[in-house]
């Protein structure tokens, strides 16, 4: 059975979109998926930027959800839109955690060749449309 990583792009402790996950998931178990639910507040990490990364390597946080992402076969994801994208807590860490390895050694590139799902509660559907291109693109380029 696939394993599947589920998060959202908030850190938010009172979060619609972790609210929204928490349903999805116990949905999902109930049906049967292996399912791991993470908070990205537990992985703190700084903003991404490669010279930090040259003179200190990955944050402790980043490489650790990078493993467990590694780890999953697929992404169940729930952000917060902001300005027609997604969160920009989840757009740091998909940077981190896209970041390859010394050799590009595909299994160290988690966003390229699994499933993902994006939700976003939003009233309006052109804007989680919006952040969809914007995530769907983001991604295919950093992997």
């Amino acid at each position: 059975m696939a394993k599947i990583l589920a998060f959202a792009g908030s850190a938010r402790k009172q979060s619609l979109n972790k609210k929204l996950l928490k349903i999805v998931a116990a949905g999902a178990e109930d049906a049967g998926a292996n399912l791991t639910l993470v908070d990205l507040a537990d992985f703190e990490m700084p903003l991404f930027n490669q010279d930090l990364e040259s003179d200190q390597g990955m944050p402790e946080k980043a490489g650790e959800f990078k493993r467990l992402m590694i780890e999953h076969d697929g992404f169940l994801i729930a952000s917060p839109e902001y300005n027609s994208a997604f969160s920009p807590l989840l757009k740091n860490t998909l940077d981190w955690a896209s970041r390859p390895r010394a050799m590009m050694n595909r299994r160290w590139l988690p966003l390229r060749v699994k499933p993902r799902e994006l939700w976003q509660p939003h009233p309006e559907r052109w804007v989680a449309s919006a952040a969809w291109f914007s995530y769907a693109c983001c991604s295919a380029i950093s992997a």
